[in-house]
């Protein structure tokens, strides 16, 4: 398989060798771009004169977190729910489906291979489509005795 880009009229526009490089610095821009976002979201703002009664009536409860939130060593376990696998946080009872990554990967194969519920610890960052949460995930880590009866 050629996995280098290419013009009709012209040869490849990155050389075969360095594609893997160019998705990686594409990848670490992209987050990058998405933890200063994070930064600034983080950062004090002034607020203007508002009546909080008016405040409450206006603002509508966020149901989804903002695009760039970390989430870290956050346990829970894994479903699948049709083609997708949704992770569930033990303690806020939170739920994400997991973006398509090897990370994913790992985890599913492991899931998938075993009868039991098998416990998480997760560390990813949020994205946010169409009003829901969607979990890049970083690092998840079984946990050695994490087995529990699939019930529920």
């Amino acid at each position: 398989m050629n996995c280098s880009l290419s013009s009709a009229n012209q040869g490849p526009l990155v050389p075969r060798g360095s594609l893997k490089t160019v998705v990686l610095i594409l990848a670490s821009a992209t987050l990058l771009i998405a933890l200063r976002h994070l930064g600034q979201a983080a950062a004090p703002s002034t607020p203007a004169a508002v009546n909080p009664s008016e405040s409450a009536q206006t603002t509508p409860a966020r149901t989804c977190l903002r695009e760039g939130t970390q989430i870290v060593d956050q346990w829970g376990y894994f479903k699948p729910t049709g083609e997708r696998w949704l992770f569930v946080a033990e303690r806020e009872g939170a739920q994400w489906v997991g973006l398509e990554n090897r990370n994913l990967e790992r985890v599913a194969r492991a899931v998938a291979g075993n009868p039991r519920r098998l416990r998480w610890r997760v560390t990813g960052i949020l994205t946010e489509y169409h009003g829901s949460n969607f979990l890049l995930i970083e690092r998840a880590i079984l946990k050695s005795d994490a087995t529990q009866p699939q019930g529920g």
